[in-house]
């Protein structure tokens, strides 16, 4: 049996800065899934910069065509136990 999951998570449209089109949103976030893997807080935490300077990808399909632009940084936040992300989108 496949299933198949459509998990959305909000993104802000930042608008333009310096004439390029800056979004922010949740990468992830410390939880169960309901496959029970864990998310903790103390892996999240570290982890965050690792987002600097990757490809946005409108997926998680790792193909050229699922880029969008670039996260610029990646930063966790303490009070919501999550990893946010800003970045740039290229694509139209």
């Amino acid at each position: 049996m496949d299933l198949k999951f459509n998990y959305q998570v909000p993104i802000i449209q930042k608008g333009l800065v310096d004439n390029d089109f800056i979004i922010e949103g949740t990468a992830i976030n410390a939880t169960t899934t309901s496959t029970n893997y864990k998310f903790l807080e103390e892996e999240l935490k570290p982890s965050a910069k690792t987002l600097n300077g990757v490809p946005l990808l409108k997926n998680h399909d790792n193909e050229v065509e699922a880029i969008m632009g670039k996260v610029l940084k990646g930063k966790y936040n303490e009070e919501d136990k999550r990893i946010e992300f800003i970045a740039k989108v290229d694509d139209k």
